[in-house]
């Protein structure tokens, strides 16, 4: 009986001495409270019940009180956590599954390589800007871009060069290669970044194929500076390569002469046979003229039936010889529409550039009133001005 009483006291000093070290506990540990309530439970299970003191049963039902309500924050914390979780993961999904769909949809071109120039990951615009029929087809087919879509390897190691210097490019022109090996223009936005994943640098870029556009601004340049009844050029950028000329001959001590001339009678044609007539009378003479000129040559339509040939690198010796070819080739050439013959004359006029301190305006006045003087000597000739000493 003495030693059960002694075993009591030793258990009760054991239960109580866990207990309050868990009350004295600084840093709460549920997993180190559980393991003290089991163990607990445990000695409590192996000791003789009747020698257990009745505040240890309490201690270890509060204790699991305790465990209880941790354990059930804690389900209703990762259920919470878990419907966040499951909220970022439908995010997620949703910002993939739009990227994917920009990415196989988009109108402009998408690659992912190597700085060394291999393929990762393209898009099917990509594939189509540069012929292929689809993504997998280009990724199997071009192994090397340096090979495959640049000119060269050259010309693909100083594109790698520029990005790897700026890091990031905007509306780069570069001119590439389809499959079947036309030339495409296109627009390249591109970045070198470092791939964490893949431990070496990769170039995300867009392409923009700007073909068309290339295209359609050659074509508005060709007719802001062309003539649209001869296909010569106009007055405008007659001027502004003549101005070039003139600073030329200026810097060079170079000679230079112009040539002015003006179809002759040319309203009668047009009051004759019409202005359709007179229309085609003024092509042909324009490539007539310019079979007989050379390629460094300005020919141009100065407006209505006058045109101006500017001759650089060119005495006025030299220059008479031209004016009285082209004066023989008009001449001697006859317009035909349909059952009728147009033939027409022209008169020339000609000045040379001497004076460093004139300008085209001057020379080409100077031509004009030398055309005119032909015009009242009885037309088809040729006239030199001696006004530009």
């Amino acid at each position: 009986m003495r030693r059960g009483v002694c075993r009591g006291i030793e258990n009760r000093h054991f239960y109580h001495g866990a207990l309050q070290g868990r009350r004295v506990k600084s840093d709460f540990s549920l997993f180190s409270d559980e393991e003290q309530i089991i163990a607990q439970g445990k000695a409590l299970l192996a000791a003789d019940a009747e020698t257990v003191p009745a505040d240890s049963f309490r201690g270890l039902l509060s204790g699991y009180a305790k465990l209880y309500r941790q354990s059930t924050r804690l389900v209703k914390m990762g259920d919470r956590m878990q419907g966040q979780l499951n909220s970022l993961n439908e995010q997620l999904t949703k910002s993939e599954e739009k990227y994917r769909r920009l990415f196989e949809g988009g109108v402009q071109g998408v690659y992912r390589s190597t700085l060394e120039g291999r393929l990762l990951d393209i898009n099917p615009a990509m594939a189509r800007i540069f012929g292929y029929d689809s993504a997998e087809e280009m990724l199997i087919m071009v192994r090397d871009m340096g090979k495959g879509l640049f000119l060269s390897r050259d010309h693909y190691n100083a594109f790698v060069v520029v990005l790897r210097q700026q890091g990031v490019l905007k509306d780069h022109p570069l001119e590439l290669r389809r499959r079947n090996g036309d030339m495409v223009h296109v627009e390249v936005h591109a970045q070198d970044l470092y791939s964490d994943s893949e431990e070496t640098h990769v170039v995300e870029a867009l392409v923009v194929d700007v073909t068309d556009k290339q295209r359609m601004l050659k074509e508005l340049e060709a007719l802001a500076r062309t003539d649209c009844l001869t296909r010569i050029w106009n007055r405008r950028y007659f001027f502004e390569l003549g101005q070039r000329e003139v600073a030329r001959a200026r810097r060079n001590g170079s000679p230079m002469t112009l040539i002015f001339f003006d179809v002759d009678h040319f309203k009668r044609i047009n009051d004759t046979h019409g202005h359709d007539a007179g229309d085609s009378v003024l092509k042909e003479i324009a490539v007539l003229v310019r079979e007989h000129l050379r390629q460094l040559d300005i020919f141009g339509r100065m407006g209505g039936e006058e045109f101006a040939v500017l001759l650089p690198e060119t005495d006025l010796d030299r220059a008479e010889q031209v004016a009285e070819k082209l004066r023989q080739a008009i001449a001697h050439h006859d317009v035909v529409l349909g059952q009728t013959r147009i033939n027409c004359t022209a008169s020339f006029g000609l000045a040379l550039f001497e004076n460093e301190s004139e300008g085209l305006d001057c020379l080409l006045c100077a031509a004009d009133q030398a055309m005119y003087s032909a015009k009242s000597n009885g037309r088809n000739s040729i006239h030199t001005s001696t006004q530009i000493k």
